[in-house]
């Protein structure tokens, strides 16, 4: 087995590496009892990478909201700058 990649730190990279696990266990599998397949089908494919797939659908969507939630923390704090200057100029007899 190739071992330049064994985990990654990009979705592409995960991947991949599950793809690879894939392979590996078809061709140790044959390799140990040489019977079946030496390599996975579609089907072999699309059930062993969905929970891959499906994780990093779900990091993705979770990095989306934190960087979301801290655009609009920034923006908060940006009107309430803007307000508490505004406050300042409002004599205080006059403010409501």
């Amino acid at each position: 087995m190739n071992h330049r990649l064994r985990h990654g730190e990009t979705p592409k990279d995960r991947l991949a590496v599950a793809f690879k696990m894939l392979m590996v266990q078809f061709q140790d599998r044959y390799a140990k009892t040489g019977h079946g397949p030496t390599e996975p089908d579609l089907a072999d494919i699309r059930s062993f990478m969905e929970p891959y797939l499906e994780r990093e659908l779900l990091l993705r969507a979770i990095e989306e909201i934190e960087l979301i939630q801290d655009i609009k923390a920034k923006r908060i704090n940006e009107l309430v700058n803007e307000l508490y200057e505004w406050e300042a100029v409002i004599p205080q007899e006059n403010r409501l």
